[in-house]
């Protein structure tokens, strides 16, 4: 699936590039999408030319991280694929590094710093903020309609060099996308923040909606670098069965990453975005599983079914 995205994508761009024709690379961008929610909940409108297309499927990733966890980016983004990719090269040569301690939790912030930036710029102009840095973009329109030279060559640099030194960089520490992955993940804080808003509301006290978005921020970046056992409803859940554990530690070198799966009885991690490499590297029948059950490709069938379903909803 990874794979096939990457090969959609390198498609329309050489359609768009050597035939010239046009090819719309926001169509079916969720994060987007989400922006456009925001902005249709604090402006009455849809930022930029998102459609209802990206709306319902920025709605689906919502949901799917809710009860699932973070399946887009392991399956569907094409950036973290690339990321992976370009990982697996430094690990290989041997120049990637891991970044741990406060190191770590600092640069932690990054992304959801980036996260309200973007919100609150695409809220003021109801054009979408990411264009202008997003290396997936910049990338794909070779820095086309809205595109930031420096901020794009800026992304671009940190996501090429940064994940080769560094396992997944942009992911773990760059990545607006990831970040409200993170913040959605703990449906209960959101359902906290709507509560405080009413709250509010009925004291007569109305609060710019950024304002939300900075809290949500805050509070997905404290529960990131603490790691909180917070209740989550998320129904997949990678989980070590100690009796039949034989503590060879292949989950734990397999993990993209770098989760120390081999020591956890369940995967609570934020990092952790379902891939299941973990489950099929396991040699002992039944000791890793996702919940009670060894399929490594389950997650898989929950995001092809997530995804058909929001462009059929989508387009109608």
């Amino acid at each position: 699936l990874q794979y096939g995205v990457i090969v959609l994508v390198l498609i329309a761009v050489i359609r768009s590039v050597f035939f010239r024709t046009e090819a719309d690379f926001e169509r079916y961008c969720p994060f987007g999408g989400i922006q456009s929610l925001f902005t249709y909940l604090n402006n009455g409108n849809l930022a930029c030319s998102m459609t209802a297309v990206n709306l319902v499927l920025g709605i689906a990733l919502i949901i799917g991280v809710i009860l699932f966890g973070k399946l887009f980016c392991s399956y569907i983004c094409p950036l973290g694929t690339l990321s992976e990719f370009f990982s697996k090269f430094g690990q290989k040569n041997g120049t990637s590094f891991e970044v741990k301690g406060v190191a770590d939790k600092a640069l932690r912030s990054l992304k959801y710093i980036l996260l309200f930036v973007t919100i609150y710029f695409t809220l003021q102009a109801s054009e979408l903020f990411c264009k202008q840095y997003d290396p997936f973009y910049a990338c794909v329109t070779v820095f086309g309609h809205k595109v930031n030279y420096i901020f794009a060559g800026i992304a671009i640099g940190l996501f090429v060099i940064g994940s080769y030194f560094f396992r997944l960089f942009w992911c773990k520490y760059l990545c607006p996308l990831g970040a409200i992955s993170n913040i959605f993940r703990y449906f209960l804080l959101i359902v906290a923040l709507i509560a405080l808003y009413f709250i509010l509301i009925s004291f007569g006290i109305h609060l710019p909606f950024v304002v939300y978005v900075g809290m949500a921020c805050l509070i997905g970046y404290i529960v990131e670098i603490t790691n909180t056992p917070l209740q989550e409803i998320k129904m997949l859940k990678v989980i070590r069965h100690e009796q039949l554990c034989i503590e060879c530690g292949a989950c734990t070198r397999y993990c993209h990453q770098g989760i120390d799966v081999a020591h956890e009885k369940k995967v609570p991690h934020p990092d952790c975005n379902m891939c299941g490499d973990c489950v099929e590297a396991c040699p002992e029948p039944g000791a890793l599983t996702i919940n009670n059950i060894r399929i490594r490709w389950l997650p898989l069938i929950v995001v092809s079914v997530l995804i058909i379903l929001a462009m059929i909803i989508g387009h109608r």
